[in-house]
C-alpha cells in the first residue's frame, strides 16, 4: 500500500485513557492525527479537513452511508483494534479519499463470564477514576 499510511490503536491503549473502556468511540477516533469533529451535537468527524469521504468499517464490512454521530452510537467497549488508513487510498476502499476507520471487534468466545462496575468522578474536564 505505497502512499497510505495506517495507524493503529489497540484495546490497551483505549483502556490507557482517562476514562478507559468509557471513552466514547469519537473522543477515541479525535485522537488520531488529522480527524476533527465539527460539534459535540452532530457528532460529525472530519478527517484531513474534508467534510465527508470519510468510510467507516466494523470487522471489515463497509457501514451504509449517511450514519451520522457514528462516533456515539459505538461503545469503545467492544474494540479490538482500529486501524485508520489515510492518505493516497488504494481502490478497494472506493471513493472514499479522506481516510478509513476499521473497527476489528473483540472476539467474544475468549471472554470470561462476568461484569464490572465503575465510578467515574471529574470536574474542570478532568477524570479521576
Amino acid at each position: 500500500k505505497i502512499g497510505t499510511t495506517v495507524y493503529t490503536l489497540d484495546s490497551q491503549l483505549i483502556a490507557e485513557y482517562g476514562a478507559g473502556e468509557n471513552t466514547p468511540m469519537n473522543e477515541v477516533l479525535l485522537r488520531l492525527p488529522g480527524v476533527a469533529q465539527d460539534s459535540k451535537a452532530s457528532g460529525s468527524l472530519h478527517v484531513r479537513d474534508e467534510h465527508a469521504n470519510v468510510q467507516f468499517r466494523i470487522n471489515g464490512i463497509q457501514l451504509p452511508e449517511g450514519i451520522s454521530g457514528f462516533g456515539q452510537s459505538v461503545d469503545s467497549r467492544f474494540v479490538d483494534r482500529i486501524d485508520f488508513v489515510t492518505g493516497a487510498l488504494p481502490a478497494q476502499y472506493g471513493l472514499r479519499t479522506a481516510g478509513v476507520v476499521d473497527i476489528e471487534t473483540k472476539d467474544g468466545s475468549t471472554l470470561t463470564p462476568g461484569g464490572s462496575v465503575g465510578v467515574l468522578a471529574g470536574g474542570h474536564d478532568s477524570f479521576q477514576p
